[in-house]
Parts: C-alpha cells; sequence; structure tokens
C-alpha cells in the first residue's frame, strides 16, 4: 500500500500545476451538453499513459471497471466521472493540441523553481538532449502532412537484384529531453515534423536540421533565465563532454522506453493529425510524472525491488483490487505532498 501511496503523491505533487494551465484551455463544446469537463478528460488521458495503458480500447476496458474507477475517483477527487475514451479523442479535435505542450513545461518549469534539478546539472547548465524517432509508417497516404520516401521490396525472392521501389508514409519526431547527469531523464518537447514545412520551392521535405529551429526558438522562450547545454550528436574528449555530451545517451534510452517498456509510441492512437500530437504530447507528461516518481526518494526501494514496469504494475493492479479499504484511499488523497528526488 505504501507504494501506491507514494506513486500517486507524486502524481498528485504535480497535480495543481497541471489542472492551473489545462483550465486555460479554451472550450469550444457547447455548454448545455458537456458532461465531462475539460481538465477532467485531459488528466484522465495523462494517467492512461501514466498506467501505460496500450490503447484507447483497454483504456476503455480497464479504467472505466467498476472497482478500479471508484478507488481511481477516490486517490484523484478532481476525476468527478471517468469518460469512455472517444470522448477524449473527440474533445482532441477541438482544442489547440499545443496547450498540451505548454502544461507539461509550466510543470518542468514549476520544478526548476523549486530548485529540484540543481545537484544534477553540468557545468552549472541544463543539460537538454535532442534526437529523433520515427513514430510510426504506413503504405497509404493518410494526411497530407506525412513525411513520404521511398523503400525497395524484393519483387521476386529468386532474383533478388530485381526490386521496385514503393512509396512508404511515415510520421517522425524530433524530442527534446532533460538529461541529468544521474541518469534521470525527463521528456520535455516534440516536434513533430510535417511535410507542410518542407520546401517546396526546392521539393525538399521537413527534416530534423530545418526542424531543430523550431523547438531551439521554443526552449529559448520558455526558459530564456537558464543556462542551457544542448547534447547532439557526436562526442569529444575535453572535460565538459564528458560530463555533458555523453549523457545523451540518455534520450535514446528514453525513446527506446516509450517504444518497449508500455508507452506505445509507435501505436497509432488516431489518424487524425492534430489528435495523434495530442495523444503523444499526453504520453509524453504520463512518462515525465513516471521518471519523477522513479527518482523520488520515496520510491526507490520499490523501483529496486521490482523495476519500473513492476512497479506501475503493481500500483495499477493494487488500485483495481476490491480489498482496499476506501478511508485509506481518501486518506492518501487529502495527505500533503513533496517530492524528494533521490
Amino acid at each position: 500500500m505504501d507504494a501506491v501511496s507514494q506513486q500517486v503523491k507524486v502524481y498528485r505533487t504535480m497535480l495543481p500545476v497541471l489542472l492551473k494551465r489545462l483550465n486555460k484551455i479554451e472550450d469550444t463544446r457547447n455548454p448545455r451538453k458537456i458532461r465531462h469537463k475539460m481538465t477532467v478528460l485531459l488528466i484522465y488521458g495523462i494517467l492512461c499513459f501514466a498506467f501505460q495503458m496500450a490503447s484507447r480500447r483497454e483504456a476503455t476496458r480497464e479504467m472505466t471497471r467498476p472497482v478500479f474507477m471508484a478507488n481511481l475517483r477516490r486517490l484523484f477527487p478532481e476525476l468527478e466521472n471517468l469518460p469512455h475514451h472517444d470522448t477524449l479523442a473527440r474533445i482532441l479535435e477541438k482544442i489547440d493540441v499545443n496547450d498540451l505542450e505548454q502544461a507539461h513545461l509550466d510543470m518542468i518549469r514549476h520544478l526548476i523553481r523549486g530548485k529540484k534539478f540543481l545537484r544534477y546539472l553540468i557545468a552549472g547548465c541544463y543539460p537538454i538532449a535532442i534526437d529523433g524517432a520515427q513514430k510510426f509508417r504506413r503504405s497509404y497516404l493518410w494526411d497530407e502532412e506525412c513525411l513520404e520516401r521511398k523503400v525497395r521490396s524484393k519483387k521476386d525472392e529468386e532474383n533478388a537484384e530485381e526490386q521496385e521501389e514503393k512509396k512508404q508514409y511515415y510520421v517522425y519526431v524530433l524530442e527534446a529531453n532533460l538529461a541529468f547527469q544521474n541518469g534521470m531523464v525527463i521528456p520535455l518537447l516534440s516536434e513533430v515534423l510535417s511535410d507542410t514545412q518542407g520546401d517546396t520551392n526546392k521539393n525538399k521535405q521537413d527534416c530534423e536540421q530545418r526542424a531543430f529551429k523550431r523547438p531551439a526558438e521554443r526552449l529559448k522562450t520558455c526558459f530564456s533565465h537558464l543556462r542551457i547545454m544542448v547534447l547532439l550528436d557526436g562526442l569529444y574528449p575535453h572535460e565538459r563532454c564528458n560530463l555533458g555530451a555523453r549523457r545523451r545517451w540518455g534520450i535514446e534510452s528514453g525513446i527506446l522506453v516509450e517504444k518497449h517498456q508500455g508507452y506505445h509510441y509507435e501505436h497509432c492512437f488516431s489518424y487524425e493529425w492534430d489528435v495523434m500530437r495530442g495523444y503523444h504530447y499526453l504520453m509524453r507528461l504520463g512518462h515525465a510524472l513516471n521518471v519523477l516518481a522513479r527518482h523520488s526518494y520515496a520510491l526507490a526501494k520499490y523501483v529496486r525491488d521490482l523495476g519500473v514496469r513492476g512497479l506501475i504494475a503493481f500500483v495499477r493492479n493494487t488500485i483495481a483490487s476490491p480489498w482496499i479499504e476506501a478511508e485509506d484511499l481518501r486518506q492518501i488523497a487529502a495527505a500533503p505532498c513533496q517530492l524528494r528526488l533521490e
């Protein structure tokens, strides 16, 4: 029960900051037909990824089970009632999903102001690693913003030299993560490459080099008061690079975690471009919460015993269990929350 309590406390520590920013998102729905508040829908979406739900169908099936739903509402009284996941998809169609990333940035700024990361800086700088990753691909064009490439496939297995080129359409994301010297890697920004951002005059698509300017500008705007060390490709033997650049591997490990360890980075939650981006931002927020929990002092012993995924599964299964006393859950929700990183 202590593991559940400590994990939930990390989530609840960040909840006021997220709610404050998410509450500013314009709700264009008809007030007479609103059943779920905007903040309830978006916090629900973040928790779906924090609990590592594999798909919209699984989230609807698991999180709306009577016991799980009742216990989750006791832990998070802000969730007045839990929606069907299709309701979340519809609201992501209507809002500016960039506001989700702004909520993420506000959460990170809150932690920076609280001096949570001072011990992990490199040469007095906040290290930000940047790397690109393919999200998913299809053999057909489902949106004009998809990137396009040609791939070769064997036309005849007996004649390997005879090949034909086929078009392939894919989504590519330039990720920016805080990558501290203690190994803590926190998702920060995501720039989804788009064919509409390419150079049509030169018939060139959007690429990492072109896209880098956009998150770089946002970083300068959001963290203008910080000393930032940008970790890019390439390693060098000087002291600063040994302390800083060698930590760049952290973003690659973080992307692999999101792809293969429960966050379903490559899953297509929607073919609507902005909805897809919205789910991606929610996933990164859920991952960031779990990174903070994984490196919190109170959960260190459980991570050692169970592993990160084991701990998340244990918390999720415990919340779904009928043997937990309702009063215990209410006490967890009402307990003071403080994040102490190890």
